[in-house]
């Protein structure tokens, strides 16, 4: 999303005739590559499987409780949600689409 916020089509521009949502779907692309290199999958049942060994169903209670006491949000999720983090940064600063702090 902060991509597509940086290097995305205008609502008021929404045809987008310069074709500006093409940089964005690029960025979006690479982020997911790098994303999927990193982490193995972009779906969390996937996900999970890569970190815990296994998939939870978290609507399910019991599940939910064995997820937590895995360290569901503890440190996995929170690992996950930090790495694409770091990721999208770096991609946004590499791309020169903001200027790092000095």
């Amino acid at each position: 999303m902060v991509i597509s916020q940086l290097v995305g089509r205008e609502r008021s521009n929404f045809k987008d005739p310069e074709r500006i949502r093409s940089k964005s779907f690029e960025l979006a692309r690479k982020f997911l590559e790098q994303y999927t290199r990193e982490l193995g999958s972009i779906i969390c049942r996937d996900v999970q499987l890569i970190r815990f060994g296994r998939p939870y169903y978290l609507p399910d209670a019991e599940d939910h409780e064995k997820f937590e006491k895995a360290g569901g949000h503890v440190d996995k999720c929170p690992d996950v949600v930090g790495k694409a983090a770091q990721l999208a940064v770096k991609l946004i600063l590499e791309e020169g689409l903001i200027k790092p702090p000095k």
